[in-house]
């Protein structure tokens, strides 16, 4: 009798055991999605805002007037946006909580990003026009440039929804796995 008691109570600690590794495996793997989107976004950030970042180059090249060096910042941002959408769209979800909805928010939030960033080429395309162009061609084209900031404003637009959807899931993700 002892001894089938015993062995009740090893399979029951075992069992825990077994909970408790799958709880652990759930909760490293939630914290290393968790790393991989945090390193997306410095990567990001960076490009965007820092001081030598692709962006300020853009400008840099803008106020130069150098179109075409403006244009082949445009490219490398495009490149970087890629390469950051790649990296979250093979970041490991299975068995996380949220870790789908976490995954494609932020894909989402980024591509939305991208396309905002990207944008500017036309701009860019439209600026050299109306700088080097003659009469009808630069007026045209400074025409298309107004057009181009009301197409613009909706990209922001979809960037501010996109990046509530991404902090929402965000923050659901966290409570979902307990981490900070």
């Amino acid at each position: 009798m002892t001894l089938m008691i015993y062995k009740k109570q090893i399979k029951w600690l075992a069992g825990i055991a077994v909970f408790l590794l799958l709880l652990s495996c759930s909760d490293k793997k939630a914290a290393e999605l968790r790393r991989i989107i945090d390193k997306q976004e410095k990567q990001s950030f960076s490009m965007l805002v820092g001081e030598k970042g692709l962006e300020s180059k853009k400008l840099n090249y803008l106020i130069a007037h150098e179109y075409d060096s403006a244009l082949a910042v445009v490219d490398q941002q495009e490149a970087e946006f890629n390469k950051i959408i790649r990296n979250l769209e093979k970041a490991t979800t299975e068995g996380i909580s949220q870790g789908k909805e976490l995954q494609q928010t932020s894909v989402n939030y980024y591509t939305a990003i991208k396309n905002l960033y990207l944008f500017s080429r036309q701009e860019i395309e439209l600026e050299k026009l109306s700088r080097n162009g003659k009469g009808a061609e630069v007026d045209s084209a400074q025409n298309r440039l107004l057009g181009l900031y009301r197409e613009k404003k909706k990209l922001y637009e979809k960037v501010y929804q996109s990046e509530n959807d991404f902090y929402k899931t965000l923050e659901t993700f966290h409570k979902e796995n307990k981490l900070k």
